[in-house]
């Protein structure tokens, strides 16, 4: 039976981790809304996610969670020396509480744990058992690091689609005193992107950021035959100057509602483009500091994890990405008022 130690002391447990505190049972997280995960591997990354961590914990008014995830290892099958593991176990936790300490300022209050088993299994595990979790992690191992992409523990972890997640690109910066200065928000005129804005609210408020409300404009395509080109082509520039003209009312909507709570903001329409790829652009372009966004869009896919647009974002965003599932919980006693139903008469066109 696995074991879990809580101020020093060894007692049987069905946990799945090793504490420095009391670990709050499934139900209690449930009541106590969601938590930061704060996932730290071997590398020297590891305090720039802290310090994410940390950043997004005192924006959303959520509590941290340093955690490291300690892999036994095995030769030809044989199962780990018990001698081994406990020095392992033991630098891990002296290396734990090494950040906590060097970050005391801002980690008062901060949780410990450690994992073990399988990265990708067991912080899926603890996402499962604290309903409304925020992993915040690397988007691979810095080794190698001339491979791009998502490691295959991130991948799998939002492939489980069971966390919001805000993940850090290996050459990201470690957040100042404002970590968070511009903040891009891709929009859809959806209820589920829409949902991303009190959080995004949230973390311009805490660092006097700016919000960058973005919509790309999918390319309008009609068939039609070489006889009817010309008034194919007039048809087309009617429907994107409508699409656009709507879509800016609408982004401007938002827009004022914002600034109602003191929330700088700007509007952003992009024409016949891929969304991806635009937002990218619009990422460097705008020297986005964060980008927030929902876990899906428009075509609200229940038998995926998330869209093809955060997908992508997960994988190539030049910033640090926060994608944002409807668990995540705020703080109900200083949840900020829907500003997409205050502020949008109707959904852009489909």
């Amino acid at each position: 039976m696995p074991r879990a130690e809580t101020n020093g002391s060894l007692r049987s447990t069905n946990a799945r981790a090793f504490f420095t505190g009391e670990a709050p049972s499934r139900q209690d997280s449930r009541k106590q809304g969601s938590q930061i995960l704060a996932c730290l591997d071997d590398d020297r990354n590891c305090l720039v996610v802290a310090r994410h961590a940390l950043a997004m914990a005192d924006a959303l008014s959520l509590p941290v969670t340093m955690a490291h995830v300690v892999e036994s290892a095995r030769t030809a099958g044989s199962p780990a020396d018990p001698l081994e593991w406990q020095l392992r176990l033991g630098e891990c936790r002296e290396r734990l509480d090494r950040i906590v300490e060097q970050e005391r300022d801002a980690a008062t209050g901060v949780e410990r744990v450690l994992l073990t088993g399988s990265a990708a299994d067991e912080l899926n595990g603890w996402a499962r058992d604290h309903a409304g979790a925020l992993l915040t992690l690397a988007t691979r191992s810095q080794q190698p690091e001339r491979r791009a992409g998502l490691g295959a523990t991130v991948q799998k972890i939002l492939d489980g689609g069971l966390a919001s997640l805000l993940l850090i690109p290996n050459n990201a910066e470690e957040p100042g005193i404002d970590a968070y200065r511009k903040l891009l928000v891709p929009l859809d005129g959806s209820p589920r992107a829409e949902s991303v804005l009190p959080s995004a609210a949230r973390i311009a408020s805490a660092h006097g950021a700016e919000l960058i409300l973005a919509h790309i404009l999918p390319k309008i395509d009609i068939v039609d035959t070489n006889s009817f080109q010309e008034t194919s082509r007039d048809l087309r520039a009617k429907l994107a100057s409508h699409g656009e003209s709507h879509a800016r009312s609408y982004l401007e909507g938002l827009r004022t509602q914002l600034r109602k709570e003191g929330i700088a903001a700007r509007v952003v329409v992009e024409t016949q483009g891929d969304p991806r790829e635009q937002l990218r652009r619009l990422a460097l372009q705008h020297h986005a500091d964060l980008i927030v966004v929902s876990s899906h869009g428009r075509s609200c896919l229940c038998d995926v994890p998330c869209g093809s647009v955060t997908e992508y974002l997960a994988t190539h965003a030049p910033a640090p990405l926060l994608i944002v599932r409807p668990s995540l919980l705020l703080n109900a006693t200083e949840r900020r008022a829907d500003i997409s139903n205050q502020a949008a008469s109707g959904q852009l066109a489909q």
